[in-house]
């Protein structure tokens, strides 16, 4: 039997289920009416509610009421509501339907909500998806499976990895789906490249599993002998394997029995019977313990085949009624076909005739049943009404058709309005251009002296600037060294930090010249990265302000911001730490700017204490209010800065 690495080994304890369904209950024993968009929204936050606290169960089922409720939203959304609260509407019923397995339904309202471009920008197409995997799976629609599978990891990549997380492979599903259509080659390789992963990320017993579901795919192909190899390979891998973070140590040792249970199957076949007997009673212990009746039930029929075998028809017999018993507890119909022509094989040979030829008929119409049925799939699956990755393919065709002849269209007049206006223009143009040429030139003339002139004179100013800067910084530095006064040197030396940050912020400004706008993603990192050099600092830095343009006469106050904050870290915030981060962020919100400033220090109590910290806050609220912007700052983990402007 195939192994699944989603597969849960123990049951879930039925109080929960109760639990469960009495909490559900008890939010909605009443079914309220949906007559305005304050009713309506009352019922998708319930929803939501409910996909909040049972994400990671599937142990209830959501009562009736749920359903009239969010029919009536229906109701309302398709009278009076938008497009966007129509399909919140239907994801409603989605969720009810796909809660109650009806993978019908799922997958009627799953297609029409998904035919629709702009749900695909929202976040409930994930889960959508998600149903719709499930529910093509569960009743046998595997190809169309297939198709979905691509979309669905994209939508949760999208979105977050708000459903798989993102290490998720598809070699796994993809395997299991090939497996299922009988496409064993393909069905190998992604078990390959699922193996692989696992062996890599050193997860041996998922490793030994996949190597089981390889064995078994040649299995299906009649390649015996390849089976056998890689299921010692399996074995091999199991003896090495040690604790799982999923799959506990009996479960593990119930697998070793499975896999040796497949080779005694071949063994069996082969003609080899003498140790058979042993590992399928082992198999069937193991089973029960960890609660897998399926392979109990195999394990059943391989017992009572070997007992057939070794001549022991009258215990071959009672092997094979307790397989068709437990059969009927856990609905099997493969092992059911399997169970009846062992029976009748059983019969054949004690010389029951008129009951074995009765299990061959029986054993006979559930192989008919099982195939009509998978033809019939195949059939529903081909001619399946709602096939949303259809219609996106025909829109997507149909819209280009229309662009297309829209094109030709368009062109044809184009063609015609250019030739008019060519016409018109040429002998328009033809008496303009002396006189147009040599005005431009005039002008051109004109705008790259006044250029220039403004050129020097920008560069002049920056030029004395520097300068002054400069010479203050001398001066302070000659002081320094004739003061002995340990408060007034730091006092200097702040003063020095202070005219150092503001050449920096100068030449910063400088660079993209006056009345510009400025990219703040470069110039917040430039400043962070010369304060961080200038105090031989380390720290991790994280700016984030793409497509964040500010005006150069705002940029320079929020620059002198950001300078004071990333000295003050420096200087008191992070001076423990061995290792800092400091995270800048800037973003549009509306009309207003948003700023925030985060490091992992010892926090705002550590600047406070700190008599030049004090000024640097003050300092702060000056440059806030000339940005005509609110501040406020906190302590959580570390300084947290944050501004509105």
């Amino acid at each position: 039997m195939i192994i699944s690495i989603k597969a849960i080994s123990k049951n879930l304890p039925t109080i929960l289920v109760s639990c469960s369904l009495l909490l559900l209950v008890s939010w909605q024993s009443s079914i309220d009416p949906v007559v305005n968009r304050n009713d309506f929204n009352r019922v998708i936050n319930e929803r939501r509610e409910i996909q909040r606290q049972f994400k990671d169960s599937a142990v209830y089922l959501l009562p009736s009421t749920y359903l009239e409720s969010f029919k009536n939203a229906n109701s309302w959304a398709q009278a009076a509501g938008t497009e966007r609260e129509k399909q919140q509407a239907y994801f409603n019923l989605l969720f009810y339907y796909y809660n109650h397995q009806d993978s019908d339904k799922v997958i009627e309202i799953a297609n029409q909500l998904l035919s629709e471009p702009s749900f695909m920008e929202v976040p409930e197409s994930v889960s959508t998806l998600e149903a719709l995997n499930y529910s093509y799976n569960r009743i046998g629609f595997y190809n169309k499976q297939l198709e979905v599978l691509p979309l669905f990891i994209e939508q949760n990549k999208k979105f977050g990895y708000q459903v798989l997380s993102r290490d998720f492979k598809d070699y796994h599903d993809r395997a299991m789906i090939y497996y299922k259509l009988k496409q064993y080659a393909k069905a190998r390789e992604n078990f390959e490249l699922q193996a692989a992963a696992f062996q890599e990320n050193g997860k041996t017993f998922r490793y030994a599993s996949m190597l089981n579901n390889i064995a078994l795919t040649y299995e299906g192909q009649g390649d015996y002998d390849k089976a056998l190899e890689t299921y010692y390979q399996a074995l091999e891998a199991l003896s090495s394997s040690g604790a799982d973070d999923y799959f506990t140590t009996e479960y593990q040792q119930h697998f070793t029995n499975v896999v040796q249970s497949n080779i005694a199957s071949i063994r069996l076949r082969q003609g080899d019977i003498e140790q058979a007997g042993k590992t399928f009673l082992r198999e069937i212990s193991s089973s029960k313990q960890v609660g897998e009746p399926r392979i109990t039930t195999q394990a059943y029929i391989n017992m009572g085949e070997w007992y057939l075998l070794n001549s022991q028809a009258r215990l071959a017999s009672t092997y094979i009624d307790s397989a068709i018993a437990l059969e009927k507890e856990f609905k099997n119909p493969v092992a059911r076909a399997k169970a009846f022509a062992m029976k009748a094989k059983v019969l054949h040979t004690i010389s029951d005739a008129k009951d074995a030829y009765k299990y061959d008929l029986f054993a006979q119409g559930i192989t008919d049943s099982l195939s009509r049925i998978s033809a019939q799939l195949l059939l529903e699956e081909a001619a399946l009404k709602y096939d949303f990755v259809k219609a996106r393919k025909e829109v997507d065709e149909a819209r280009a058709l229309l662009k297309e002849k829209n094109k030709l269209e368009w062109l044809q007049w184009i063609i015609v309005g250019i030739s008019i206006i060519l016409v018109v223009t040429f002998i328009f143009l033809y008496l303009k251009s002396r006189k147009a040429r040599r005005l431009s030139e005039a002008q051109s003339e004109l705008m790259s002296k006044a250029a220039h002139e403004k050129e020097l004179m920008l560069y002049e100013i920056h030029h004395r600037i520097k300068n002054n800067l400069q010479t203050v910084s001398g001066i302070l530095d000659l002081k320094t060294s004739n003061v002995e006064d340990a408060h007034f040197r730091k006092v200097i030396d702040e003063s020095q930090q202070l005219i150092q940050t503001m050449n920096l912020v100068h030449d910063q400004l400088y660079q993209y010249g006056e009345d510009t706008v400025v990219d703040m993603q470069t110039h917040f990192e430039k400043i962070c990265k010369g304060i961080i050099d200038q105090f031989d600092a380390q720290v991790s830095l994280h700016v984030s302000a793409r497509d964040a343009v500010v005006h150069s006469a705002d940029a320079t106050p929020l620059g002198l911001i950001l300078c004071e904050l990333v000295t003050n870290s420096l200087k008191h915030g992070l001076k423990n730490e061995k290792k800092g981060i400091i995270t800048v962020l800037l973003k549009k919100e509306h009309e207003n700017w948003y700023f925030k400033y985060k490091d992992n220090g010892s926090g705002l109590e550590a600047v406070e204490s700190n008599e030049d910290g004090k000024v640097g806050l003050q300092l702060i609220t000056l440059l806030v209010d000339e940005l005509g912007g609110t501040w406020e700052s906190s302590n959580n983990n570390g300084f947290i800065f944050q501004m509105n402007f």
